[in-house]
């Protein structure tokens, strides 16, 4: 072999080397732009209303896994991973993903809270804003606001302009989804209204407080829920007033969740002979693949057993 040949045989073994090295270890430069084409959200029903509004222009990953109680969750390794790889999170804010926030703050990672315009309910009076200061409500506000189209709108319009703002390039492609997404989400909430007309009884018994900002936009009156306070026992007081609301409304079904188990609610289920029935706040799991299919999906569970 050459002098010559042996050269151009070194350079392509070179050049061979370094394709394999940059493919295996790409550039810091490259892990950065992938990153800066993400952003999290932290449960199912943001996640799924912020990717209607990026498209297909950006990746949203979903932090709280399927099934799992945002009240309840403890963060993994990963769920770290997602957060420092992605550009932004996006919270409901009010503790109900306080997880979230902390992990956030520890990444440097901006937290954008959803709420802007939206007419948030108080879930506390100031008294009881001071005996549960521990707790998910600590700043006496309903975190549950993405239970209603209407205020689901503002959700997907704040993300819009967060993300328009965030990656000024594809503003246009985040205003032509989000009109897009809200004609399908003024679609869902004519749906609902027509199915919840078909309801007997109007008011409902839940186990979880949630479902108030559900109930104010469509018409319906909880009377009462198991937990009134996310994380602690109801009280036997507590439970005998609950008993007797539930006997002066006639109310014979009890709203329980996917997420959150109902062992502490037999005795109660059975001594005042009630059935359950499951409505799901959050969705993500079986057929309730999307945030609106879960918002029809709950509408007809309750139009179907009051």
């Amino acid at each position: 072999m050459s002098v010559n040949t042996k050269k151009i045989a070194v350079v392509i073994v070179v050049v061979a080397i370094l394709a394999i090295i940059l493919f295996i270890f790409p550039s810091r430069k490259m892990i950065t732009e992938t990153s800066d084409r993400t952003v999290a959200a932290t449960i199912f029903p943001l996640y799924d209303i912020a990717r209607n509004v990026a498209g297909d222009d950006l990746t949203v990953v979903c932090l709280l896994p399927p099934g799992a109680s945002p009240h309840t969750f403890e963060p993994t390794p990963s769920i770290i991973r997602q957060i420092s790889s992605a550009s932004a999170v996006f919270a409901f804010g009010h503790g109900i993903d306080s997880w979230a926030e902390t992990l956030a703050d520890g990444a440097e990672k901006p937290i954008v809270v959803v709420d802007t315009n939206v007419p948030l309910r108080r879930a506390l009076d100031e008294d009881e804003e001071e005996e549960n200061h521990d707790n998910e409500y600590s700043d006496g506000i309903d975190p549950h606001y993405w239970l209603s189209i209407p205020n689901a709108k503002l959700i997907a319009a704040n993300i819009a302009a967060d993300l328009a703002i965030r990656y000024p390039d594809l503003a246009e492609h985040f205003t032509t989804n989000l009109d897009h997404y809200q004609a399908e989400l003024d679609r869902t909430d004519t749906q609902l209204r027509e199915t919840l007309k078909l309801t007997g009884n109007r008011e409902i018994v839940t186990l979880h407080d949630a479902w108030y900002y559900f109930t104010e936009e469509y018409g319906l009156t909880i009377i009462g829920s198991f937990l009134p306070t996310p994380g602690r026992e109801p009280t036997p007081q507590y439970l005998a007033a609950l008993g007797q609301a539930v006997s002066r409304s006639g109310s014979k079904i009890l709203f329980s969740e996917p997420q959150i188990s109902t062992d502490t609610l037999q005795p109660f289920i059975h001594d005042h002979q009630l059935k359950m029935a499951i409505l799901d706040p959050l969705g993500g799991t079986g057929d309730h693949t999307s945030y609106i299919k879960t918002m029809l999906a709950n509408a007809e569970i309750i139009a179907k057993n009051q």
